[in-house]
């Protein structure tokens, strides 16, 4: 699965967020930006978007991430 293809997903999965992916091989940076983060802490966001990516991890689709949760900025 390539980039394009995991973020058509994320994007399916995760439809009130921009979201962009990049990478190849397994390891890929995915960043997300969305209102839903707002009162939540790095962390918290982190865990936000591992839980829509946990099964691709589980069957090796990603073997790496780098992962950018951000909130809309002014």
């Amino acid at each position: 699965m390539d980039a394009a293809a995991i973020q058509r997903l994320l994007a399916g999965r995760m439809p009130d967020c921009r979201v962009e992916v990049r990478g190849a091989d397994g390891h890929f940076s995915i960043r997300v930006e969305t209102s839903h983060f707002e009162g939540l802490n790095m962390l918290g966001r982190q865990r936000w978007v591992y839980g829509h990516i946990q099964d691709l991890i589980t069957e090796g689709t990603i073997h790496a991430v780098n992962i950018q949760a951000t909130v809309p900025g002014p």
